[in-house]
């Protein structure tokens, strides 16, 4: 389970990333390049990288309550390992 967290955080990662780089290209072209950009276009990315934003830091608090449950239930696996080695050295 944690594994597909993680890949669903990286493939998070990369959406926002290559959001990101598409709102650096806007920038670029609007500081000065003669191409132009629709603003349209420009809203629309906005809005992606707000949307891709939110989704990340969603799966960032998924991620810590699983920490939160993993440690939890390592810390119950070691009390019973302990208390059935102690039964069955005792």
């Amino acid at each position: 389970m944690r594994v597909a967290k993680d890949r669903t955080l990286e493939a998070a990662r990369q959406r926002l990333d290559r959001a990101l780089d598409r709102l650096e290209k806007v920038a670029g072209l609007l500081s000065g390049r003669r191409q132009t950009v629709a603003p349209a276009e420009v809203a629309a990315l906005k809005a992606e990288r707000d949307r891709l934003q939110a989704k990340l830091k969603e799966i960032e608090q998924s991620y810590a309550e699983l920490q939160k449950v993993t440690r939890l239930v390592a810390g119950r696996l070691d009390g019973a390992i302990g208390r059935v080695r102690g039964l069955t050295q005792g």
